[in-house]
């Protein structure tokens, strides 16, 4: 289940991606993909798995395959050097889980991207 869900989220995030060099510009996009995602119920896969009793090595590569789709977000947000980025970073993390959430619970996938990045934007100004 692991190997079925999260390479083909990843490569659609790498996509999503592709060729945006702004570190904002990559939050906003890689804020878009991941509700994008929620929305097509990609990650209903990875959810079901949070409450499932794992073996080691999977709960090891589940690790590593999440570590893989954060990486261009905890990338960009150092980039742009916000106050206490691992706080900050681990906030915008909640942001983004609850709009996957809320999308998956029947929100407007549009309306809630737009208030995830504007979030987003919000925590990163200087």
């Amino acid at each position: 289940m692991i190997e079925d869900a999260f390479p083909p989220a990843n490569a659609a995030m790498r996509r999503a991606l592709e060729g945006i060099e702004d570190p904002l510009e990559i939050l906003e996009a890689y804020v878009r993909e991941t509700i994008r995602q929620a929305a097509d119920g990609a990650h209903r896969p990875a959810a079901a798995l949070r409450t499932a009793q794992l073996p080691p090595e999977c709960v090891a590569r589940l690790a590593e395959l999440h570590r893989e789709q954060v990486a261009p977000f905890v990338a960009a947000l150092h980039r742009l050097d916000p106050p206490d980025p691992e706080i900050t970073g681990r906030l915008l993390g909640g942001v983004v889980e609850a709009a996957m959430d809320a999308v998956e619970s029947g929100a407007d996938p549009e309306a809630t991207t737009r208030r995830a990045i504007e979030l987003v934007r919000d925590a990163v100004r200087r």
